[in-house]
């Protein structure tokens, strides 16, 4: 995760702690399933071209707490 993308991150949700995980998009998103990480903060380029592969995405901006 870039400097500046994790000072926005932390800026809006003091409460988390950003760990950097690289590889592909599908690498990342497997790391998700695993659960070896509770969200993903990516690049909107890289969604679009896992949306442009075929795979069905849904995009949140929402870094509200849940429960």
């Amino acid at each position: 995760m870039s400097v500046r993308r994790q000072a926005s991150l932390l800026h809006q949700r003091p409460d988390l702690l950003p760990i950097a995980i690289r590889g592909a998009v599908d690498t990342r998103l497997q790391r998700l399933l695993e659960g070896r990480a509770d969200a993903l903060l990516l690049a909107e380029a890289g969604l679009r071209r896992l949306a442009d592969s075929g795979r069905s995405i849904q995009i949140t901006a929402n870094f509200e707490r849940s429960g």
